[in-house]
């Protein structure tokens, strides 16, 4: 899932979302900023995150990824 590599290794190596964003209109919009991204499973993938920060190219972010069935012990 996504680069392959599991999301403890964050920057430039997993993969990563950021600066979601929900719309409920044109003009009516809000930064994802609560809830938290679950792997369903971890021996297959991980998640790291969410971080959040003021500047405006991240707002937002989540790490996620692994090598899914090519691990040892994914189903």
């Amino acid at each position: 899932m996504g680069s392959g590599r599991f999301a403890a290794e964050t920057w430039a190596k997993s993969a990563y979302f950021r600066n979601l964003t929900f719309y409920w209109q044109p003009a009516t919009y809000w930064w994802w900023d609560s809830g938290a991204p679950t792997a369903t499973d971890t021996a297959c993938y991980s998640v790291s995150g969410p971080f959040f920060s003021q500047a405006d190219a991240w707002h937002n972010w989540f790490y996620y990824g692994g090598p899914g069935k090519d691990v040892q012990g994914c189903k």
